[in-house]
This record gives C-alpha cells, structure tokens and sequence, in this order.
C-alpha cells in the first residue's frame, strides 16, 4: 500500500493554520476586535465608541471587522479611561 503524498487534512482542502508570534501581528498582521479589546483591558462598547470618535480604524473583510496591526499596536498602548 502506497503513503498519500498529502496529509489527510490537505486532501480535504483544509489549509494548514500558520501561528504568527504577536509581534509580527503588530508588524504586518490584522486582530479580531475581541482580541483587541482582550489585549488592551476594554469591553467592545469601549471600542466602537473610540472607533465612533476617530481614534481607532477597522478594515472589513467580508462580514468580518478586523482591526490593522499597526492600528491597534497603537491603540493598545493608549490609556484607558
């Protein structure tokens, strides 16, 4: 008996999930609106009242809202209040 080639998975047409450390997310990446609130300490209402102000931006893809990397670096390192 002959071994696929492929993993099973790619043989579905399932592509394999590539992890990128949170840095290169900052550099070149997008985050979740949940991630963004998780990793500055805020609530999403929070979060569409700033975008609602100007201070930060998203991005959509399709019906998801995604926030760029260097946008929500930014962001995060505001304070809050």
């Amino acid at each position: 008996m002959q071994t696929p080639e492929h993993s099973e998975s790619e043989a579905q047409g399932r592509r394999r999930r590539r992890y990128f450390a949170l840095q290169e997310r900052f550099e070149h990446g997008n985050f979740s609106i949940g991630e963004v609130c998780e990793l500055k300490g805020c609530c999403r209402s929070k979060f569409y009242a700033d975008k609602r102000a100007g201070v930060v931006s998203i991005v959509k893809n399709g019906r998801r809202s995604n926030v760029p990397g260097p946008v929500a670096k930014r962001y995060i390192d505001l304070p809050v209040g």
